[in-house]
């Protein structure tokens, strides 16, 4: 069935990147209920800003809405938040459920022109046709919400991860080997330093 890939992050002393899939049919019910996700007086829905009662209030919500999530998860010691980025998109580009998607969205809150340099390094490296693409800000897409929500409760944990874990199908952890290169990694960005992560699928 067709579909469209919402994208936010969470950083914490790791780096977690969530993809949300949505039946392009379920698309228009999804958002009036992300819409009423709210408080009032909300533009939008941050769950770093929000109290902790709105923080369980809305994973527990989240948790009847129809949509599928993806994790990609990058320990971060060592590594910069835009290296783990780089690795957390490489990742999610290579799941073949992203090429049955008509449009992906990430939120503009992230680095556009970096996102814009990896998504072209990944298509001309891997040989393959990404979907369309676009960065929105988050206060104009509700659907935008719902990555940020599961991102921050698998990255949180215990309780919190326990929550959305019923909404997620994959989740795929790097765990970077060697921190110095770090420095190296940056300057050349490129693919081939894919190997000095270990990948390991954690559920399908």
């Amino acid at each position: 069935m067709p579909s469209n890939i919402y994208v936010d992050e969470s950083v914490r002393n790791s780096y977690f990147l969530c993809a949300v899939q949505v039946d392009t049919s379920h698309i228009s019910q999804l958002r009036l209920m992300a819409k009423m996700l709210r408080a009032t007086g909300q533009t939008s829905v941050h769950m770093q800003t929000e109290t902790k009662s709105r923080q369980s209030q809305l994973a527990t919500r989240i948790s009847s809405f129809n949509f599928r999530a993806k994790i990609f998860h990058v320990t971060r010691s060592g590594v910069t938040d835009l290296s783990a980025r780089r690795i957390a998109l490489e990742s999610m580009f290579m799941n073949s459920q992203m090429f049955s998607a008509h449009l992906i969205t990430f939120d503009t809150s992230n680095s556009i022109q970096q996102d814009r340099r990896i998504i072209s390094d990944v298509s001309r490296n891997a040989g393959i046709n990404i979907p369309h693409y676009r960065h929105m800000n988050s206060r104009h897409e509700p659907l935008l919400w719902l990555p940020d929500i599961v991102a921050w409760c698998y990255g949180r944990g215990g309780p919190w991860r326990d929550a959305v874990e019923p909404l997620v199908d994959c989740s795929c952890h790097h765990q970077w080997l060697d921190h110095w290169w770090n420095k190296i990694q940056e300057k050349t960005e490129s693919p081939s330093n894919r190997q000095l992560t270990r990948f390991v699928l954690i559920k399908t």
